[in-house]
């Protein structure tokens, strides 16, 4: 699947979200975090109580700045790009949530820190065995965890292993994203658990970086016959809530 996606890990290695910002955010309008964010709180209408929250794949904390601090894609290439990132600090924000950052790579990690986007953070490779703190995090102290956009990295294995882990952890919600070609196959993973799944709609992600990317996703799509009008257009995802029955 990384074959077929672009890549940006070069983005997600530095401290700066300048380049973040220029090449995901405004080159191919990125914005599926501030969509989710925004559905999420519909989902959440009434939620009063704090929600410790885990954002996995979190990079330099977009979906941070879209959930917590209720900012557009616009705010963000105007405090990111246009002027110099650390300058703006991120303050007061929607009291409810509590967060905790999971990525790859340390140094965006350490950025979202300095900003105000987050008081503790993880940095681990998700796809192997996690540290036993953030597993304990996870397990005991956490009430909402996020998956957006990063689900195809994660691989079917371990999503699966995610999905098991929330089952019978302390998470209340589960949000997370899925692109079209591996939707079903993914959704699947959910039949035999106790956990509801909540269908909150399908949206546009992000154009395609170029020609190459559209002209491989395209194709297996079609191979899978599932290729609709809005994907020949853009990279499209479907979004979903799995929650406990007492949620």
């Amino acid at each position: 699947m990384r074959q077929i996606k672009a890549s940006f890990d070069e983005y997600y290695k530095v401290y700066s979200p300048k380049a973040y910002a220029s090449k995901i955010v405004n080159d191919t309008d990125y914005h599926l975090p501030f969509c989710a964010a925004s559905l999420l709180k519909e989902y959440l209408n009434g939620h009063t109580t704090t929600l410790n929250t885990v954002i996995l794949g979190s990079g330099h904390g977009l979906d941070v700045a879209a959930l917590k601090y209720n900012y557009t894609p616009q705010d963000i290439v105007s405090y990111w790009l246009h002027k110099d990132p650390r300058e703006h600090i991120f303050k007061g924000g929607d009291s409810r949530f509590k967060i905790t950052m999971v990525d790859l790579y340390e140094l965006p990690l350490q950025f979202a820190r300095d900003v105000g986007l987050c008081e503790h953070f993880y940095a681990c490779d998700l796809t192997k065995e996690w540290p036993d703190n953030l597993l304990y995090a996870v397990n005991y102290k956490t009430d909402l965890l996020t998956c957006i956009g990063v689900t195809t990295y994660l691989g079917k294995d371990t999503f699966g292993k995610l999905v098991k882990l929330v089952e019978n952890s302390k998470v209340q919600y589960f949000l997370f994203s899925v692109i079209s070609l591996i939707k079903e196959e993914f959704i699947s993973l959910f039949h035999e658990t106790s956990l509801k799944l909540h269908y909150i709609g399908r949206f546009r992600q992000r154009n395609y970086v170029d020609v190459s990317e559209k002209k491989k996703m395209l194709s297996s799509l079609i191979e899978n016959k599932i290729c609709s009008p809005e994907d020949e257009k853009c990279l499209m995802t479907s979004i979903y809530v799995a929650s406990k029955n007492s949620a």
